[in-house]
């Protein structure tokens, strides 16, 4: 985008979204074609575009061929949200900035979360971009779970993953994990976020063996147990 350009995205609020800026050795002109790949439009006539990386419908809002696209999430997850991407020569490259915002006032609380998604979603972007490939990293398929479960609820605080409630006879009831108790470690790695137990749990076969680390009034826990 040259500085001449009426299109900017200064004016999106930084604190309620996500902007990333890389360069790679495509001209512009192949970048729109990757990126600005069209969907069938709405039945008002408003194009749409299908985003590699984004793994949703998104509709035009304003656009300047080979320069800028601004658009609106039309499905989950995140369905809302705007999006824009912008595009300016680097040499024999291209410089492309993306920039997704509109979440809402709850993302400082899951920026963590989203954050790890959101930089999913830029390397499958520009693996796109540059290869023509596309691999499916994301982990909100309803049809797309573990086949094995550590059987409890947990929801997410600061320090690891609360447990809300086990199932009974599952693996962390056989543990000896309570309600309150805080997951820690899954197999070494430190858990921070359910999608990340959820993408952990999705490379366990049934019958393997699993190392949790949790806290247990102000005790570390740890059990080996096959799942």
């Amino acid at each position: 985008m040259t500085k001449n350009s009426q299109f900017t995205t200064s004016s999106v609020n930084r604190q309620d979204g996500f902007e990333r800026t890389f360069v790679v050795d495509v001209d512009p002109d192949a970048v729109w074609q990757a990126v600005a790949r069209a969907a069938p439009a709405t039945e008002a006539g408003v194009r749409q575009y299908h985003i590699p990386g984004l793994e949703a419908v998104c509709s035009e809002i304003e656009c300047k061929p080979g320069e800028f696209l601004r658009m609106k999430k039309e499905e989950e997850p995140c369905k809302g949200t705007e999006v824009i991407i912008a595009l300016e020569h680097a040499g024999s490259g291209t410089k492309i900035t993306v920039v997704q915002a509109g979440f809402g006032p709850w993302l400082p609380d899951v920026i963590e979360l989203f954050g790890y998604v959101w930089n999913m979603i830029i390397a499958d972007m520009k693996l796109y971009i540059e290869t023509g490939l596309q691999i499916k990293t994301h982990l909100f398929e309803p049809d797309d779970q573990p086949t094995v479960s550590l059987g409890c609820n947990t929801s997410e605080n600061l320090t690891g993953l609360l447990v809300v409630d086990t199932t009974k006879n599952g693996f962390c009831e056989q543990a000896g994990v309570e309600k309150g108790d805080v997951l820690l470690q899954l197999n070494g790695v430190r858990l921070l976020n359910g999608m990340l137990l959820t993408n952990l749990l999705k490379m366990v076969a049934p019958g393997a063996t699993l190392e949790l680390v949790w806290a247990h009034d102000r005790q570390l826990k740890t059990r080996s147990l096959s799942v």
